[in-house]
């Protein structure tokens, strides 16, 4: 039942479900799960929470969940979706990854997520030294939980897998967009010195970072 042009690699170990389950707790005021996929992880979140949607692109996994679980899930791009739900849990297909993230950052209404992202990608935008990963420190509290291996899916895909938190505190969306686009406008110097720090992109520490954007961010 997957789907190898829509990437889909399905959670099959039982102890790797039940740790990602669990970083949320129960009674929940709600909660969204994006790419339910064949319901690994639904079956167990809908306890969770009353108010549980589901959002799948693959029609063929629409009617299976609704059949299965019967449950709320809707047949949507996730792309061209804006995210009003605070509680988020997400096992997308890697290739949507970096898109999703600047969605976060500049789109979704959401507070809350759980995602699964390739090991490298989840890295990335939980360190200082990339745009997007420090407009995550400045903007939520954003942490690698734990890593799952290739042999947890089926088909096992040809990298590790990390599950990471975010926690959203700078809730306005307009001042997160002005984050990112003031860092990305200094990323793209590269590895040439800044002129308002005198050093190069990679050079600056978070603390510096909050002290420049301390307008913005308050």
């Amino acid at each position: 039942m997957n789907n190898k042009l829509l990437g889909q690699y399905f959670l099959k170990d039982k102890n790797i479900i039940n740790k990602i389950c669990n970083l949320y707790e129960n009674n929940l005021a709600d909660l969204c799960e994006i790419g339910c996929g064949r319901g690994a992880l639904t079956k167990y979140l809908i306890s969770k929470t009353i108010n549980f949607l589901g959002i799948e692109y693959d029609p063929i996994l629409v009617s299976y969940c609704k059949k299965v679980f019967n449950i709320n899930i809707i047949h949507e791009d996730i792309l061209t979706t804006t995210l009003t739900y605070k509680n988020i849990i997400s096992n997308l297909p890697y290739y949507l990854s970096k898109q999703f993230v600047i969605d976060i950052i500049c789109k979704h209404q959401s507070e809350n997520y759980i995602l699964m992202f390739q090991k490298e990608f989840a890295k990335k935008i939980c360190s200082v030294n990339n745009a997007i990963g420090i407009t995550f420190a400045l903007c939520s509290k954003i942490k690698i939980e734990f890593d799952i291996s290739p042999q947890c899916f089926n088909p096992a895909p040809s990298v590790y897998s990390s599950v990471i938190s975010i926690s959203m505190h700078q809730n306005n969306i307009s001042i997160r967009q002005k984050i990112l686009n003031k860092l990305l406008h200094f990323e793209s110097f590269g590895n040439k010195k800044i002129k308002e720090f005198d050093c190069r992109f990679h050079e600056i520490s978070i603390e510096t970072w909050k002290s420049y954007l301390n307008d913005m961010i308050h």
